[in-house]
């Protein structure tokens, strides 16, 4: 079997002791989650499988080693026939037929967009399980390092938008507890602190300003009132990109490209957003290349191109590049580019 270069990386071989016997179980579950978001599968497929790893990960040393021998592994909460067949075959170092199929159905990763994927260094915008994601914080930063990114931004919803399970100032100061205890056991790898947080109706944003400025990245977004008057969203838009505290402006066309879809935002044009992102910034934009929304389109001229990088700073607005690239992801599986999902279109007039 060829060897597995996403989450989970290769297969352990032969019969592993107790400790090895976990590290191969935790990661053909989660490869084989990672294979299953990857394909769009029902998230309830992956979530099975990444909540097995959770359970196998906290189980006491040698009891795994000894449910896989006594076939007992369906007796944990947690633990189905499926993800136990995984489990049993990972640990005894044998074939694991679900997971070659799942590899086969895959296939190897498409090219395209891989002259751009190679550029990033890192994304700015994913949603952890905390909110409207699927994947932990701790995976979906595994996840990062292991495609070679050298940095993550965490950008939860804020607690107005409850449809996405917001965090709220508790919530959130919670999480950056959880981040500062993954930094110190990440060695070079950058975690970065952030929230996505909603424009109100009048331009303010939604979470408390002294919070706000401990983060490292906020991504400010529109999530409702979506169809609003012109020039009311105009004012809305230009009042968050004012806003000192405010990073990176998100989704700001609104537009969605798969799925249920729906028109742009309308804001006038000529408004001078991107003056004032300009000004503000030096000119960065966003770049958003989920499959679901159009990434805003690069700096032009010289600037085209230029990756995120961040930098010693206090806080946010640390971003030396015009484009701020952020995917958006809700997974574990942060491989829109690899599959050529980027598209571009304009942001802001």
């Amino acid at each position: 079997m060829r060897e597995r270069n996403g989450p989970g990386g290769p297969q352990g071989q032969g019969a592993p002791a107790d400790a090895s016997a976990t590290k191969a179980a935790l990661g053909a579950l989660r490869r084989v989650a990672f294979l299953l978001e990857r394909a769009r599968a029902d998230e309830h497929r992956s979530a099975a499988f990444r909540g097995a790893a959770r359970v196998i990960e906290d189980l006491p040393a040698g009891e795994l080693m000894a449910r896989a021998a006594t076939r007992s592994l369906t007796d944990l909460p947690g633990i189905g026939a499926r993800t136990a067949e995984v489990v049993t075959a990972a640990v005894r170092g044998e074939r694991i037929e679900y997971l070659d199929r799942l590899e086969q159905e895959a296939g190897p990763a498409p090219q395209a967009g891989a002259g751009l994927r190679s550029q990033l260094r890192g994304d700015l915008h994913v949603h952890t399980d905390a909110s409207d994601g699927s994947s932990s914080l701790r995976e979906m930063v595994l996840a990062a390092a292991e495609l070679g990114h050298e940095y993550l931004a965490i950008t939860d919803h804020s607690p107005r938008l409850t449809i996405a399970h917001g965090l709220n100032a508790a919530r959130l100061r919670a999480q950056l507890a959880e981040i500062a205890e993954l930094r110190s056991r990440l060695g070079l790898f950058r975690v970065l602190s952030g929230i996505e947080v909603d424009i109100l109706d009048d331009g303010s944003l939604d979470q408390d300003d002294a919070l706000l400025d401990e983060l490292d990245v906020v991504v400010a977004s529109v999530h409702s009132r979506l169809r609003m008057d012109r020039a009311a969203m105009t004012r809305r838009m230009l009042a968050a990109v004012r806003n000192p505290r405010v990073d990176v402006l998100g989704q700001c066309t609104g537009r969605r490209l798969t799925g249920k879809q729906r028109p742009p935002q309308r804001v006038r044009r000529g408004c001078g957003l991107r003056r004032v992102r300009r000004a503000r910034h030096g000119g960065r934009d966003q770049l958003t290349p989920g499959p679901a929304r159009p990434a805003a389109r690069a700096a032009r001229g010289g600037d085209r191109g230029r990756r995120a990088r961040p930098v010693s700073r206090p806080r946010g607005r640390h971003l030396a590049a015009r484009t701020a690239a952020r995917l958006d992801a809700q997974r574990a599986d942060m491989t829109a580019i690899a599959r050529g999902d980027a598209q571009t279109r304009p942001c802001g007039g």
